[in-house]
């Protein structure tokens, strides 16, 4: 008896037709092209940061943003992006946008209450 076969090839193909392209960054006057979904590294981090953000813990939230950006831009991008020199402040602008564009909430937010 043949086992289940399960597409993941299939399956991606058809949400990124579905979803288009992914997010462009606009930095120091060089665009920086983000994947149409979070790669499940990036989610990991994100993960890390969430739980950086409930124990305020600053020193492990800013590592965890750095290796969220650094997997979703890929190694050569990051490095042309890190070279901008992005500030703290450029830096919670990029997660604001990136919230928005993946539609994930931002650590330390909680879902909107339902309507009454």
């Amino acid at each position: 008896m043949a086992g289940a076969r399960i597409d993941l090839d299939a399956a991606r193909a058809a949400r990124q037709e579905a979803s288009g392209e992914g997010p462009v960054i606009v930095w120091g006057g060089q665009d920086y092209t983000l994947p149409a979904e979070i790669p499940f590294e990036t989610a990991e981090e994100l993960s890390r940061l969430e739980a950086a953000h409930a124990a305020e813990n600053d020193v492990e939230a800013t590592d965890a943003i750095i290796k969220a950006i650094s997997s979703l831009l890929g190694a050569e991008q990051y490095e042309r992006f890190a070279a901008g020199r992005p500030s703290v402040d450029d830096m919670a602008a990029l997660v604001d946008g990136l919230s928005e564009a993946y539609g994930f909430e931002q650590p330390g937010e909680s879902p909107a209450s339902p309507a009454s």
